[in-house]
């Protein structure tokens, strides 16, 4: 099962995986700013658009952390390429990832500006809470693979997005397959999350761990994997170990 091979990809890179766990720094930061919670895996924060103190630094801080996730996300999909394709890794660290990191920040940062007009798009036609998320999410499944054609197929993000679009249409057993364990894990993760609260009253913070160190690194593992098979050799290479 294609699972096996994910998760030895994530164990084999491991120290790239906790890379993402760096990231809870920045829970440390936005609990300085009011209305922001944490829970079910995330950060939630609640804005007041007449606080223009409070908004400029949640922009900062927001970037920041882009910056820092998109390094990561590069790097673990270059140690998945690495190990399938068997590139030198050295060669991309030192010419490469710069290019990578900004691609997908930029990336991101277009993503989130426009889910965000969207939204307020949403609530000045008075469209419910409900409608609006689930365009968010569709908008935001049909980018899926955007990372992985980044950086395997080393192109613009427009081509990127391009070819991320034909790649799921080509490949829809591995875009649900993407949707469904993504899914699983998430659900799991709540499930923690109620067992840890009544106990110890942390299971926000274990639930954002867990999603920071196994789920993010491993779903992008396996989006990794599952792009990378695009390619015959490495495809018949992988039919032949398994």
């Amino acid at each position: 099962m294609f699972l096996e091979k994910v998760l030895q990809e994530y164990l084999s890179n491991f120290k790239a995986a906790l890379g993402f766990g760096l990231l809870l720094v920045f829970v440390a930061l936005f609990s300085f700013f009011p209305n922001t919670v944490v829970g079910s895996g995330t950060i939630f924060a609640e804005y007041n658009p007449a606080d223009s103190l409070f908004l400029v630094a949640l922009i900062l801080f927001s970037l920041l952390y882009l910056v820092f996730y998109s390094l990561f996300i590069s790097v673990i999909i270059l140690a998945v390429r690495r190990d399938l394709s068997k590139v030198k890794i050295q060669y991309y660290i030192s010419e490469m990832l710069k290019k990578f990191t900004l691609k997908i920040f930029t990336f991101y940062t277009f993503l989130f500006v426009f889910l965000f007009l969207l939204s307020l798009i949403f609530e000045f036609f008075g469209i419910g809470l409900i409608l609006s998320s689930l365009v968010a999410l569709l908008v935001s499944l049909l980018t899926l693979f955007v990372p992985q054609s980044i950086v395997v197929d080393e192109i613009k993000i427009r081509e990127a997005f391009s070819n991320n679009i034909e790649f799921m249409l080509k490949n829809p057993k591995h875009f649900f397959s993407v949707i469904i364990v993504g899914s699983i894990l998430l659900a799991l993760v709540l499930l923690v999350e109620f067992a840890f609260d009544p106990v110890f009253l942390s299971g926000r913070f274990v639930s954002l761990l867990l999603v920071m160190v196994f789920v993010v690194p491993f779903m992008e593992v396996m989006k990794t994997y599952l792009f990378m098979q695009k390619f015959d050799l490495i495809k018949n290479f992988e039919k032949g170990n398994y």
